[in-house]
C-alpha cells in the first residue's frame, strides 16, 4: 500500500490514461488471485503477515510518525518504546495500530482476519 498522494484523485488524469491504469490494475489482481489461489494455508498467512506490516507502517507515516520505520519492529515486538507521536499526529502509535487490526478483523478472507 503506497502513501496517499493529494493528486492520486481520478479527475487529475485524462480518461484513457485512468481506463489504462484500472485494466492494468484489474490483470494484477486477477494475477495475485490466482497465485493466491495456490499457496498453502501457512504460505497465505505468512503473505499476510507482511501485508499487514506494510499497511500497519504506511497507516503510521500517513498519520505524522516519522520515525515509525525504524522503531516499528522492536516496539510491535514489545522490545522497545513505540513511534514518537509530533505536533502532526492526532492520536497515539498504539491507537492507530489497535483501530486498523480491530477493522482487519473483521476482513471476510481468513488469513486476513486471523480467524480459524
Amino acid at each position: 500500500m503506497e502513501r496517499f498522494h493529494p493528486l492520486a484523485a481520478d479527475t487529475d488524469v485524462p480518461p484513457e490514461e485512468l481506463a489504462l491504469a484500472q485494466g492494468e490494475c484489474a490483470l494484477a489482481l486477477g494475477r495475485l488471485d490466482g497465485l493466491l489461489a495456490s499457496l498453502t494455508d501457512i504460505e497465505k498467512r505468512l503473505f499476510c503477515v507482511g501485508l499487514l506490516r506494510e499497511v500497519l507502517l504506511s497507516s503510521l507515516a500517513q498519520a505524522g510518525f516519522a520515525d515509525a520505520e525504524h522503531r516499528f519492529n522492536a516496539w510491535f515486538a514489545g522490545l522497545d518504546r513505540g513511534p514518537q507521536e509530533t505536533p502532526l499526529t492526532g492520536c497515539s502509535a498504539y491507537a492507530v495500530v489497535r483501530a486498523l487490526l480491530g477493522e482487519l478483523s473483521r476482513h471476510p478472507w481468513e488469513p486476513v482476519s486471523g480467524r480459524n
